[in-house]
């Protein structure tokens, strides 16, 4: 089962780094935008970007 990992949460700088850092450490895939300031269209587009069985979004 592929896993995909959405970083959705464009208030907190870190956040971003936080999931790709657990992404990595679980080899799930992963997707997230860190100048984006619009979460709705990260999620949209993290959502059609990723080929995974489960995506997961993190807001």
């Amino acid at each position: 089962m592929k896993v995909g990992l959405v970083a959705a949460d464009t208030d907190r700088p870190a956040a971003y780094n936080q999931l790709k850092q657990i992404a990595d450490d679980v080899d799930a895939q992963f997707f997230g935008d860190p100048e984006a300031e619009n979460p709705v269209k990260v999620v949209e587009k993290g959502m059609s970007q990723l080929d995974a069985d489960v995506k997961i979004v993190d807001s």
